[in-house]
């Protein structure tokens, strides 16, 4: 811990979603964790059972035919294509066009978006960072960041990648490239000061980390 780049920072992994609100304190004791000696690996070991491994859910890649069968699928576009048949049947062939160009902007948007949604969801699935440095049984020593659990205490520096969402503890003129998930090119600068706000955005939450963000200067 310290101010130049050859120095740590630490964090805490966290299950909650109001950490930024909390004192460093209070999510220690919270979490039951030494923040100099870390969580042991007994304990460790039981979290890792409680919450699960620390990587992204989901299998194989995107399909394509999958997302139109799902858009086409959906209710309202089932309840559309019904009102098509009705007017094809009727022959009410103006709304048969108009319905049928509906129908289709519909899915086209939906199918568009899901398969951008899914094609980053892979792509973050692929750029997970597959180390983290984290204080156990007051030892440092390096992890597959899989193996991070809730509590852990993890040590980063200039040039790693956050290995998952985290509470600073301490820091000192730490920045960190966040344009993956703000799209701002920026690096925004941290630090481990409690923030008022419960519903404050996530980009303003000065005191989180966000998994697969990367440190750039501390």
């Amino acid at each position: 811990e310290g101010d130049n780049k050859d120095e740590d920072h630490t964090a805490a992994v966290r299950p909650p979603t109001n950490f930024h609100i909390q004192s460093s304190e209070a999510i220690i004791a919270q979490l039951n964790v030494d923040p100099k000696r870390g969580l042991t690996n007994e304990e460790a070991a039981l979290r890792l059972l409680q919450y699960g491994p620390n990587e992204l859910t989901g299998k194989g890649g995107v399909s394509f035919w999958k997302i139109l069968f799902g858009q086409i699928a959906n209710a309202m576009t089932l309840v559309l294509i019904i009102a098509l048949i009705l007017s094809a049947i009727t022959k009410q062939f103006i709304e048969v066009i108009v319905i049928a160009i509906i129908i289709l902007f519909n899915v086209t948007v939906g199918v568009t978006q899901e398969y951008h949604s899914e094609s980053s969801m892979q792509a973050l699935q692929s750029m997970s960072a597959p180390k983290a440095t984290i204080i156990r049984n007051k030892e440092v020593a390096s992890y597959d960041t899989k193996f991070v659990v809730p509590g852990d205490i993890i040590k980063i520096r200039d040039g790693d990648q956050i290995a998952a969402d985290m509470r600073v503890l301490h820091a000192t003129n730490l920045e960190l490239d966040e344009s993956m998930l703000t799209g701002e090119s920026v690096p925004v600068s941290k630090n481990a000061h409690t923030r008022e706000a419960l519903d404050e955005p996530l980009g303003d939450r000065k005191n989180m980390l966000y998994k697969n963000t990367i440190v750039k200067q501390g």
